[in-house]
């Protein structure tokens, strides 16, 4: 069938146009290749989309601490400042520590499988 709406920049037949379009996808996809090389999960298909937003956020320790800060604010009980201020930071992760203690952690974040054997030679988590 021939194609009588035809102009002069665009292809004539059916075939024509179908290769050109095939023509302008692969440009278009050639044009993003350095964003699938960034981000290999791009584009995110709406099924990938709806499965990640019904998935439950973890929250980060600033959401913690928010949380602990509203809770506190919130509580009848009350608390000194220094307490509230210690709890605060604990949620953080930036209460003072001594050395030894530090170290211990950091040990313990890399290594977590001999954390909890030496907490369990410890005696601690019973």
């Amino acid at each position: 069938m021939t194609d009588h709406v035809a102009r002069p920049s665009a292809p004539a037949t059916r075939q024509a146009r179908v290769a050109e379009l095939h023509r302008l996808a692969r440009a278009d996809y050639a044009s993003t290749a350095h964003l699938r090389r960034q981000n290999p999960t791009w584009p995110v298909s709406p099924a990938a989309a709806l499965a990640a937003r019904n998935e439950p956020r973890v929250p980060s320790d600033l959401d913690v601490a928010i949380s602990v800060a509203q809770q506190l604010l919130g509580s009848d009980s009350v608390l000194s400042l220094r307490e509230a201020l210690r709890l605060l930071l604990r949620a953080l992760g930036a209460e003072p520590i001594d050395e030894a203690e530090a170290v211990r952690r950091s040990v313990d974040a890399q290594f977590p499988t001999i954390a909890a054997f030496l907490a369990r030679e410890r005696g601690e988590g019973r």
